[in-house]
Parts: structure tokens; sequence; C-alpha cells
């Protein structure tokens, strides 16, 4: 004769699951049922029939305990699900960063957002300007104009102002500090300026950069006379400004869409690479009250500018302040960058505190609840 084989645990789990889902159907039918008799003041016999049927049913339902494994299963993936959405919110950052940027650096690259011309003029010792479409001083008797972005223009004397200079938006300005002098290469756009000079000073120009065509103007300027110029500057090679300043100078409020700070370096002939130009500096990144500390030589990356540069001096190195928001902020050597831009978890910490504690204390309240009901 056969033995009889005994189910395995996993049936007899799923079978108590289903009776237990029973009897609380039954015990929910019964309990709503005999109310109603109660209220209605119906046969008292019927509703003590009732209260025997629910008292059996609760009984019934404390013998027979849930499953444990499914409990288990059902708590874990609860843990799961919550911990996957922390760590998603751990690992996404911020679209968008609100900084400020405070940073002393030998060279700067920007790109302008708008227009934009200095609203003062800046006295200078010497002042040379290369890659010109034109140039005009009709008192000199200089007019020089040429489609080759070749023509040029030198002023060496102790009463030189530079009087104007207008960029056009879109363009791409670097400045660069060199022992003193400052050089502005421009590309991508147009720019036109001004130049007054007075005093004893020469004045030279020329159609080519190879010197061919030059004129030269050695005078005592008793009268102050305006030289203009005009650069296309629409391809890869830069107009060049070289000025000697007598004293620091400041320019204020630029838009800006794009910045960098990294020189030009020739490690031997045809190779060129790029180094960083950083001396010191801080970022402030507002959305989590960070800062950090940038020290000589720290590569600093960013993507995705929108903002203006509140100030830029020149003493000894070219110091500029940014404020705005940015899309990406990474430091450090490449291949190793540390990406500064905060995360949602602690963009909701810092800037959330409330929101934040009462989601930590409903999770650890579901995961407490949920511990009760296997452990009772």
């Amino acid at each position: 004769m056969a033995q009889p084989v005994d189910p395995p645990m996993e049936a007899i789990g799923a079978m108590n699951d289903e009776l237990r889902q029973r009897i609380k159907t039954e015990l929910e039918k019964e309990i709503n049922g005999t109310a109603t008799h109660l209220l209605q003041n119906d046969d008292t016999e019927q509703v003590a029939v009732g209260l025997h049927r629910i008292e059996a049913c609760s009984k019934l339902l404390q013998a027979m305990k849930p499953n444990p494994f499914r409990e288990w299963i059902l708590a874990s993936i609860v843990a799961l699900v919550c911990l996957m959405i922390a760590g998603i919110l751990w690992y996404l950052r911020l679209p968008k960063v609100h900084v400020s940027l405070k940073v002393q650096s030998k060279a700067v690259t920007f790109k302008l957002k708008k227009p934009w011309r200095p609203h003062k003029s800046y006295a200078v010792d010497k002042v040379r300007i290369e890659r010109l479409n034109g140039i005009f001083a009709p008192a000199l008797d200089l007019e020089i104009e040429t489609e080759s972005d070749e023509a040029w223009l030198e002023i060496d004397g102790k009463n030189v102002v530079l009087q104007k200079l207008e960029f056009e938006q879109n363009g791409f300005l670097e400045l660069n500090s060199k022992r003193g002098r400052i050089e502005i290469f421009y590309r991508g756009s147009g720019l036109k300026g001004e130049v007054a000079v007075s005093g004893l000073s020469v004045v030279s120009a020329g159609k080519n950069l190879n010197k061919a065509g030059l004129i030269q103007i050695n005078e005592d300027f008793k009268i102050p006379e305006s030289i203009r110029f005009i650069a296309k500057s629409s391809g890869m090679v830069p107009t060049l400004i070289k000025l000697h300043p007598q004293e620091d100078w400041t320019f204020q409020d630029i838009y800006v869409q794009e910045l960098s700070f990294f020189s030009e370096r020739i490690s031997e002939p045809g190779s060129i690479f790029f180094e960083s130009a950083i001396n010191s500096g801080s970022i402030n990144l507002h959305d989590v009250s960070m800062k950090e500390t940038l020290q000589e030589g720290d590569r600093l990356m960013i993507g995705g500018i929108d903002g203006r540069l509140i100030k830029i001096s020149h003493g000894s190195d070219i110091n500029l302040i940014y404020e705005g928001t940015v899309e990406q902020l990474l430091i450090g050597p490449k291949g190793y960058e540390k990406n500064l831009s905060p995360s949602y978890l602690e963009y909701f910490y810092v800037r959330k505190p409330l929101a934040f504690f009462w989601g930590a204390v409903v999770f650890l309240w579901g995961l407490l609840w949920r511990i009760r009901k296997m452990i009772t």
C-alpha cells in the first residue's frame, strides 16, 4: 500500500493564505450583517449567532498565521524599492546649479551672450592691434581698408587712451596676463574701437603683417587725435589687442554663455596643449550651501553657462567674479574629474529639510510596521 505523500510547504502556505482570505471575507460579512440586525432591533438570537461567528472567525485568523516566507518577500521588495529610489536620487544630478565663482587666473576665455562694451576709457603706454579690416584717422591722413584681416595698428606714447571697445554678440574673448601686459584675443564676431593719442607719440600702421606698405607718424600731438579701427574677426584666427596699461583696469557686467580657464602651450614644434591657468579661487554652490576651494593648477571644466561676469580686474593676475547657473561643474585631472554638481538627495537634504524629514519618517514607519506584522 502506497504511503501518503505530504504536500510541500509552499502548497500548504498557499492553502493557508487562501483560507485566511476567505475567513477575512466572511468575518467582514458577519460584522456588517450583525451590526445591521443590532441597529434595526431585530431578533436578539440572530445577533447572538452573528457574534458567535465573529468570535470564531477572529480566533481562526489568530491561529492561522500568515505565510512568513511571503511576508519576508513583500518586506524585501518594499525595502529594495526604497533603496532603489534613494540610489536614483543620489545618482541623479541637478540639471542646473546656482553658483558664484571667484578666480585668480593668468588667462580666461568666455563667449559673449550679449553685445558688450567697457563703460570707461583706459590709459596705456603702448597698444598694438593685429588682424584688422579697417583703420581710420582723417586728421592724420590715415585710411586703410582690407578684406584679408591683415591690417595692424601700433601706438607708442605717454598719452594714449583706449576710449572705446565694442564687441558683438557670440564672440569669443580671451584675456591673458603677461608681466604687466594684457593680451585680448577676439574671434567669432565683429569688433570696433577707438584710440585717442596726444603728446609725443609714434603711430605705426600697415595693410599687411609683413609690414609692407608701412605708415609711420612720429609727432608731438598738441591736439588729441582719434584713430578708429574695425575687425570682422569671423575666422578662427583672432584679432589681437596688446595693451600696456598705466594702472590696474576693471571690466564689469559681461553676460556670458561659456567660460574656461586654460592657456595654450607649445610642448614641441607643431604640438599644442592646454593647461590650467588658475592660480587660486573658490566656488560657492548656493543650492546646497557648499564651498569648494581652488588651488594653483586645478583643472576646472564648466558647461552650460548662463550668467554674468560681475567684475574682471587686472593686477598681477586676472581676478574674476561670476554669478549665474551652470549645467556641469567638474574639477580634477583629465579622466579623474570630480563632479561638483549636487545630487537631488543632497538638494532635498539641504534645501527641503522638512520634506526630507517627513519622507524619512514615513519610510521608517512603513518598514517597522511591516516587520511588526511579520513577527506577530
